[in-house]
C-alpha cells in the first residue's frame, strides 16, 4: 500500500497508526480520517497530517464511548487543512477546554487562536459530549462556521457569533426564555431549538431581524402567550417553519391584518398551537404560496371551509395533513396534483358531500369518493377516517392506487362492497374500514396482500363465509 496516494482512511486504524508512528505519514495527500478512537495518537502523529481536511474523532458503531479528552485539542493547531473536525460522542465533560489549555486564544478555559488558525474549518461538531459550559470567544472570527451543539446540557451566550449561519440547538435541556440577544446573530439561515424547555413568550422582535433564516424549528417546547406569524413576513429566504406544540396556553395567530409574505415556503408544520383560536380562519397568507411540499395544519380546530385553492396552487404538495379540524364542504384534489402526492390525512373533521377530483366535475356524485383518486400513483397514505363522507368507494381506488400502505376509510357512511375482484392494494399493511355500511363477503382477495398486518371491518354488514 503507497501511503503518499491514499486519500481516506477509515477501517484498517491498526495499519495506520503504525504507519503514522513510525513516520511513514508524512505531509501525505491523506484528506479524511475516522474511525481511530481507541488508539492514543498522540500530538506529534497527528501534525503530519497537513492535508487533511476531515477528521472524525467521533463515536463510531456499537454504541461506544470514545477515549479522547480534552487534551486531544492540543494537537489540531497544524492540521491548517481542516474544513470539517467531529468531537461527537467524547463525553469530555466540563469545563471545555480544561483548565491549562490553550486552544482556541491563548489563554486558558476559552476556544483560542490554536483552533482559530484553521481558517479553513467550515464544520465543527461537538455533540453529546455531556457539556454544561462553554467559552466562544475564538469563534467569533469564523467566517461560515456550522457549529453542532445538540445532545448537550448548556445553553451558551452565543449573541456574539454574529457571522454565525447555523445553529442547532435541538434535543436538548435548555430552558427559560429565549435571550433577545440572538436578533443580533444576522448571519443565520438555519435555526432550531426543538425539543427542550424554553419558555415565556416568543417575542416578535426575535425574529424581524434575521432576514437570512431559510429553516426555523420552535417545537416541542414550553412557550406561552400570542406568537403573530407576521414576523416572518420580510423572510424572503424562508423555507420551512416547524412549531409543534402541546402547551394549551400558547397561540399562533396569522389573521390580526392583512399581510403579503416575502417568503415562499416548502414546508409549513403549525400543529397543536391554537392557530387563529379566535376565529379558526385558514391561513390566509398560504394563497400567496405555490411550492409548498408539506403542509401540517393538524390539531386545531380550524373551522372554515376545505382550502381547495392549496392543493390547486400547489402542485409539488407531497403531504396534506390536516387532522381534528373542523373542516367543512368540498374537498378535492385538482387533477394535475396526482403525481406528487404521497400522504393525505383529513380524518376528524366534518366533510362531507362531493370529494371532486377536479372544479366543476360534473361526474362526481355526492357522498362518495371520485375515481380520480385512482390516479395517484404515488399515494401511500389515505385517511379520511371520522367524517360524514357516504357512497360507493370506486374500483378506481382499490384499483390502480398499489402504492397505498394505509388506507383508513373508518368511522364515514360508506356502503358497497369493497373487497371486489378489482380489489389490488397489493401493498397494504393497514386497513381500517370500521364503522361504515360496508356489505358482501370477504374473498379471496386477502389471500393477494402479503404485507397486511392490521385489518379492521367491525361495525359493518358484511356476509358470508371467511375464506381459508
Amino acid at each position: 500500500m503507497d501511503m503518499c496516494h491514499v486519500s481516506q482512511i477509515g477501517h484498517d486504524v491498526r495499519y495506520v497508526k503504525r504507519q503514522v508512528v513510525t513516520g511513514t505519514i508524512l505531509k501525505t495527500e491523506l484528506t479524511q480520517l475516522s474511525g481511530i478512537e481507541y488508539f492514543n495518537l498522540g500530538c506529534e502523529s497527528l501534525s503530519r497530517l497537513e492535508k487533511l481536511e476531515t477528521l472524525y474523532l467521533t463515536q463510531e458503531k456499537y454504541n461506544r464511548e470514545n477515549k479522547f479528552n480534552k487534551s486531544i485539542i492540543l494537537c489540531l493547531s497544524s492540521l491548517i487543512s481542516l474544513k470539517k473536525l467531529s468531537l461527537q460522542g467524547n463525553n469530555m465533560g466540563d469545563p471545555f477546554p480544561a483548565p491549562g489549555m490553550s486552544i482556541f486564544m491563548r489563554t486558558p478555559i476559552c476556544f483560542s487562536a490554536e483552533l482559530t488558525v484553521l481558517k479553513n474549518l467550515e464544520t465543527l461538531d461537538l455533540s453529546f459530549n455531556e457539556l454544561s459550559s462553554l467559552t466562544m470567544k475564538g469563534l467569533i472570527s469564523f467566517c461560515h462556521l456550522e457549529l453542532d451543539l445538540s445532545r448537550n446540557n448548556f445553553f451558551a451566550s452565543l449573541c456574539k457569533l454574529k457571522k454565525l449561519e447555523e445553529l442547532d440547538l435541538s434535543l436538548n435541556l435548555f430552558e427559560g426564555v429565549l435571550p433577545p440577544c440572538l436578533s443580533n446573530m444576522r448571519s443565520l439561515k438555519f435555526f432550531d431549538i426543538s425539543l427542550n424547555q424554553f419558555i415565556g413568550n416568543i417575542s416578535p422582535s426575535l425574529f424581524e431581524s434575521l432576514n437570512s433564516l431559510e429553516y426555523i424549528g420552535l417545537s416541542y417546547n414550553r412557550f406561552e402567550g400570542l406568537f403573530s406569524f407576521r414576523s416572518f413576513a420580510n423572510h424572503s429566504n424562508l423555507e420551512v417553519v416547524e412549531l409543534i406544540s402541546d402547551d394549551e396556553n400558547f397561540e399562533v395567530e396569522t389573521e390580526f391584518t392583512d399581510w403579503i409574505p416575502m417568503f415562499q415556503l416548502e414546508v409549513l408544520v403549525l400543529s397543536n398551537c391554537n392557530l387563529n383560536k379566535l376565529s379558526g380562519d385558514v391561513l390566509k397568507f398560504l394563497l400567496y404560496q405555490n411550492k409548498l411540499i408539506v403542509v401540517d395544519l393538524s390539531h386545531n380546530n380550524l373551522t372554515s371551509p376545505f382550502p381547495n385553492w392549496l392543493l390547486v396552487n400547489n402542485t409539488r404538495l407531497e403531504y396534506l395533513f390536516l387532522r381534528n379540524n373542523s373542516f367543512v364542504n368540498l374537498f378535492f384534489p385538482p387533477q394535475y396534483c396526482y403525481i406528487s402526492t404521497y400522504g393525505i390525512d383529513v380524518s376528524d373533521n366534518h366533510l362531507s358531500g362531493q370529494i371532486q377530483a377536479t372544479i366543476g366535475d360534473i361526474n362526481a356524485f355526492e357522498g362518495g369518493i371520485s375515481s380520480s383518486f385512482g390516479k395517484m400513483s404515488r399515494l401511500s397514505v389515505l385517511d379520511l377516517s371520522t367524517n360524514n363522507f357516504s357512497g360507493e368507494v370506486p374500483n378506481q381506488l382499490v384499483r390502480n392506487c398499489r402504492s397505498l400502505w394505509i388506507l383508513k376509510l373508518s368511522n364515514n357512511n360508506f356502503r358497497g362492497q369493497i373487497f371486489s375482484v378489482d380489489f389490488n392494494l397489493t401493498w397494504i399493511c393497514t386497513l381500517q374500514l370500521n364503522d361504515n355500511q360496508f356489505t358482501g363477503p370477504l374473498t379471496n382477495v386477502l389471500s393477494k396482500l402479503p404485507d397486511l398486518y392490521f385489518l379492521d371491518i367491525s361495525n359493518n354488514y358484511m356476509s358470508g363465509k371467511i375464506p381459508n
